[in-house]
């Protein structure tokens, strides 16, 4: 899942690039992988049926997130 958000510059600590008129960046946010790691994991509301999913996957473990909304994955939870 790809989320862009406006972050003014001086919040972002690694801007390399010059000022601009704005003060802000569009920031390109991949979250698809929110929940690999175990403090995420326990915030998403995973039901039976997703832990089969991602149990079934090629990606155990992985863009939890994105399982559970993404639409690659909705044919797998109709059948």
């Amino acid at each position: 899942q790809c989320v862009a958000v406006a972050v003014m510059l001086h919040n972002i600590t690694k801007w390399k690039g010059g000022a601009v008129a704005s003060g802000e960046q569009c920031v390109n946010i991949e979250w698809g992988n929110f929940g690999a790691r175990a403090a995420t994991r326990a915030m998403l509301p995973l039901t039976l049926y997703d832990e089969e999913l991602d149990r079934d996957s090629l990606n155990k473990g992985q863009q939890l997130l994105e399982k559970l909304v993404g639409g690659m994955y909705m044919g797998d939870l109709v059948r």
